[in-house]
């Protein structure tokens, strides 16, 4: 599985924060023809300051990140995480934590990034890899649906789902004694009738119930992800 070296901080909406902390709405759109035009309006400092929010300046990120490449070890700024597919990275921690690196907004002008590494949209723990490696959760990840994933390596069970009819019970489709999910304008996770916070797992995009409750029973997590733009917010 091929590793990429990622920036283990998240801007949300990049593309949209851009326009507005700078205070120049055109940069995106047609405005500068390259990246160097670019930095000579708005420099790196500048971008990483009011657009992604990082405390540390552009020399200091880019020290790290060429140490990163060339030792092939994680540091406190970048680490190493499976490149699952175009918009998803999975990295599991020493914990035993699986994050998810949910791409979103890469900043382009015309084929460049303005800095060597791109921001994912958002960074979020999808569960615990228990006694599980790491290649059985990334291959778990493009395969399993995701009751599946979740009842794996969230509740920590294997008692997989082959349904897609569910009994509903109080707003909630009754998945097995142990998982619940309720569908409204988002798609919400239940482990178990009194668990009242719930786990958010995308919206429903106006899809119909049955047809949501298929796509989690059948379709692989990560095309379920790419279908309702998915990306496991706690």
């Amino acid at each position: 599985m091929l590793k990429e070296c990622v920036r283990n901080h998240a801007v949300r909406c990049m593309k949209s924060k851009f326009g507005y902390s700078v205070n120049d709405e055109e940069a995106l759109f047609g405005k500068y023809k390259s990246v160097e035009d670019l930095l000579n309006h708005h420099s790196y400092n500048k971008i990483l300051n009011l657009v992604c929010h990082e405390k540390e300046n552009y020399q200091t990120l880019k020290n790290y990140y060429d140490q990163a490449i060339k030792s092939n070890i994680n540091n406190e700024f970048f680490i190493f995480a499976n490149k699952v597919d175009h918009n998803y990275k999975l990295y599991v921690t020493k914990d035993g934590q699986i994050i998810i690196y949910y791409y979103q907004d890469r900043i382009r002008i015309g084929k460049k990034s303005i800095f060597p590494w791109d921001y994912p949209h958002c960074i979020n723990c999808i569960g615990n890899c228990g006694h599980y490696k790491e290649l059985e959760i990334v291959k778990d990840f493009m395969s399993l649906n995701t009751f599946d994933f979740y009842i794996k390596y969230t509740l920590q069970e294997t008692c997989f789902i082959r349904d897609t009819k569910f009994n509903q019970e109080d707003k909630r489709y009754i998945v097995n004694d142990i998982l619940q999910v309720e569908i409204s304008s988002h798609i919400t996770f239940y482990s178990g009738m009194n668990d009242m916070k719930g786990y958010y797992i995308a919206d429903s995009w106006w899809s119909d119930d049955q047809e949501i409750l298929e796509d989690l029973s059948k379709m692989p997590i990560i095309s379920f992800g790419e279908k309702y733009h998915a990306f496991w917010r706690t």
